[in-house]
């Protein structure tokens, strides 16, 4: 799929003003997030989404066009929305085998970019193993094109200060025994972090084979021991479920004992997230991953805001966000088909009891 056929499509729906606007953003990260360099390969992926969402197009569009303007030597290829479990197209596949060593890959999806067949079934480890360095933006389908501007805010931003940030929260939380979250609304949870190094999402991914979610902003970290790793969370903000988020409209309650989620009630949004966690057990050899707590995040973006969108909804800040499922790929023992965090807002964060204000670091 070449670039102008993309936006010949956004021109006849009415959105390639929008394509011209990312373009500024799309270059920012190119040079001083994926750090590329005059003729370097750039495969971008995205996908077509469906009438008026179609972020992932316009950024997928953009993206080609900025490359061409830093000189880059940039492939688009477009498919259908992916859910998750299912596989990507054919071509895609073909697109990222034929991807010589040290490349750039940038995915913009709606949903998932899709099992990646006889490549593997990790993205990441796809990418680390050819020394890609690669940027992923994913559930672009739950926002409205009226909402794009939001989006291009939130890629906006400085981040050499977001650096500073990230990794002034990552040292207090290596540093950590224990971590706790609470809320006014009724969170309280806490976790052993002992031994435990947290990642930091900055998006300055300056090494080949390094890569993260884009919007970035969140320092996340994987539980240590079962026993403790226990309370209650209230999710008000977003939950992901397995076909993308659910804005919540009432909270969603989950119960954790020994970091495994005992009990989920609140409305649609628990039978939603309940759903998703049933679907992992019948499509799963081993089931004792879907229930447990993977990951604790913590958002760090001063642009970003909850809009209905994980990718998003977890780096804003002021906002942390708890995973049920997977976390073996950042340094976790935990194994499951899901991986979703639910984000819950104003939360304050304490570390072996001292309060860290987020907001001021």
């Amino acid at each position: 799929m070449e670039s102008k056929e993309v936006l010949s499509w956004l021109g006849k729906i009415g959105l390639i003003n929008n394509t011209k606007e990312a373009i500024f953003c799309c270059e920012n990260i190119l040079k001083n997030c994926l750090y590329a360099q005059k003729g370097d390969n750039v495969l971008i992926i995205g996908d077509y989404g469906c009438e008026n969402y179609n972020i992932s197009s316009i950024l997928s569009a953009a993206y080609h066009k900025s490359a061409q303007n830093l000189k880059l030597n940039p492939t688009i290829i477009m498919q259908s929305p992916k859910l998750r479990g299912e596989e990507c197209d054919q071509k895609v596949v073909y697109a990222l085998a034929d991807l010589p060593k040290e490349s750039i890959v940038i995915v913009n999806i709606s949903g998932k970019l899709g099992n990646l067949r006889y490549l593997g079934n990790s993205f990441r480890k796809f990418n680390a193993g050819q020394k890609h360095k690669f940027s992923s933006s994913s559930n672009l389908g739950m926002i409205n094109n009226l909402d794009y501007h939001k989006i291009l805010n939130c890629l906006d931003l400085d981040y050499n200060d977001l650096e500073r940030k990230s990794l002034k929260l990552k040292q207090l939380m290596d540093e950590g025994k224990k971590i706790q979250l609470k809320t006014i609304k009724g969170t309280d949870f806490q976790s052993s972090i002992y031994g435990k190094k947290a990642l930091v999402n900055n998006a300055l991914f300056k090494n080949s084979g390094e890569g993260g979610n884009i919007p970035a902003g969140e320092v996340y970290i994987a539980p240590r021991a079962k026993k403790k790793n226990f309370g209650t969370v209230i999710i008000d903000g977003s939950l992901a479920k397995r076909e993308g988020t659910y804005l919540l409209k009432e909270p969603v309650t989950l119960k954790i004992e020994n970091s495994e989620v005992m009990s989920i009630t609140g409305g649609k949004g628990a039978e939603l997230l309940q759903r998703s966690i049933n679907w992992a057990d019948e499509n799963s050899a081993y089931k004792w991953g879907n229930r447990r707590i993977g990951e604790i995040g913590i958002g760090i973006n001063p642009k970003a805001e909850i809009m209905g969108v994980t990718v998003i909804d977890e780096k804003a800040l002021g906002t942390a966000h708890i995973a049920v499922g997977s976390n073996a790929w950042f340094g976790g023992t935990i194994y499951s088909k899901i991986h979703l965090d639910q984000v819950f807002r104003d939360a304050k964060v304490y570390i072996d009891d001292e309060y860290i204000d987020i907001r001021k670091l």
